[in-house]
C-alpha cells in the first residue's frame, strides 16, 4: 500500500507466491522516499521467519508513535 504496487510481481500466481515464501523483502526506501524506521518496521512485518516479526507490545507502540500519540497514550480507532 505505501508504494503502489505489491511486494512481489511474477509471471503466474505460482511465481508470485514462491516469491512469497522464498524471495527477500524488497528494500522499501529503493521503491519511495520514506522514513528509515517505518521501512525497518514494514521489513520486519513481512519477516519469513517469525521470530524475527513484532512482538505485538512493540507494534502497539509503533502505531501510536505513526498516530503522532505518545508511547503510553491510547489512539483512537477511526472507526468509533
Amino acid at each position: 500500500m505505501i508504494t503502489g504496487q505489491p511486494p512481489y510481481q511474477g509471471d503466474t500466481p505460482f511465481a508470485v507466491l514462491e516469491q512469497h515464501r522464498s524471495a527477500a523483502v524488497p528494500d522499501l526506501q529503493a521503491l519511495c522516499p520514506v522514513p528509515g524506521a517505518l521501512a525497518r518496521l514494514v521489513e520486519r512485518l513481512l519477516a519469513k521467519e517469525p521470530e524475527r516479526r513484532p512482538e505485538d507490545g512493540e507494534l502497539q507502540q509503533a502505531l501510536r508513535l505513526c498516530a503522532g500519540a505518545g508511547p503510553d497514550q491510547n489512539i483512537r480507532s477511526s472507526a468509533t
